[in-house]
């Protein structure tokens, strides 16, 4: 959680209308809710492409200018982590998904997103900075990238992880360290990081009982088989204790399941950091 590094319980959306200038020195999640590093997953979700995640991160630097000056911004932002977490929607979208899928070769997807689209982030910095000074523009702020999730789809009547799903997440994750290794050559001074969230969650699934959970494969939200996101209402039925639960709905992981994940990352990277 955020409060392990002395930041404010939540990160708030930057298009929060609750959200003041002043909230974005202490951070703000621009993320898109089912988007992705490939700008046709956003489209067939209907949600923020990454090019548009970054014209609100140029939009809210403008803002922290204005309220604190030019080399204050500079300074927050120089010394900032950023983490991006993509990749998952991208795999459901565009190959997973047999209507909507343009890509039928898993392994082409997978180097066409990292190739094309996993460097974004750290050339849009690069190009943000780009009127700093040289030693300044080495020093970019801390970027992490997530892996690929596990995937344990849902039935009508049960769930179960498939092996070769979860075998592409970890070719995805492997290609992504290599690509991570390489950008940090070629960045010297920066730190570009790479959150394994795949071997925590895998391991939540396989030893529940170690972190004090009874369900892993069905969510706590209505049948735990089909239910995510916006269909997990106020009034849905939930399960009486999601403590013990592993998943929230039958996509997005509890609040103990994500502690777990914070805790292993404050563990493994922030001393890195």
């Amino acid at each position: 959680p955020p409060l392990y590094i002395g930041l404010k319980p939540t990160l708030p959306a930057y298009l929060n209308p609750s959200v003041k200038p002043v909230d974005l020195l202490t951070g703000v999640s621009f993320a898109s809710t089912e988007g992705g590093l490939d700008d046709g997953t956003a489209m067939m979700s209907l949600t923020l492409t990454m090019d548009k995640q970054w014209s609100y991160f140029e939009e809210a630097v403008r803002k922290m200018k204005s309220l604190v000056g030019d080399s204050e911004t500079n300074r927050v932002i120089k010394n900032a982590l950023f983490v991006i977490s993509a990749g998952t929607n991208d795999m459901i979208y565009n190959v997973y998904d047999h209507v909507l899928g343009r890509f039928i070769s898993v392994s082409d997807y997978q180097d066409y997103t990292q190739q094309n689209r996993s460097v974004y982030p750290v050339l849009f910095f690069l190009r943000y900075f780009i009127n700093t000074t040289e030693n300044d523009k080495k020093k970019i702020g801390n970027l992490i990238n997530e892996t690929i999730n596990p995937k344990c789809p849902s039935h009508p009547h049960h769930r179960i992880c498939t092996e070769n799903q979860n075998a592409d997440s970890q070719l995805y994750n492997q290609k992504l360290q290599k690509l991570n290794f390489r950008l940090s050559q070629r960045l010297s001074g920066s730190k570009i990081l790479y959150l394994d969230i795949y071997t925590p969650l895998i391991d939540m699934i396989k030893h529940p009982h170690s972190y004090g959970l009874e369900e892993t494969l069905v969510g706590c939200c209505g049948t735990g088989l089909l239910e995510a996101g916006p269909l997990c209402k106020p009034l849905s039925r939930t399960c009486e204790d999601v403590s013990k639960y592993m998943f929230f709905d039958s996509v997005h992981p509890s609040q103990k399941a994500y502690s777990v994940i914070a805790t292993y990352a404050f563990k493994k990277l922030f001393p890195l950091l």
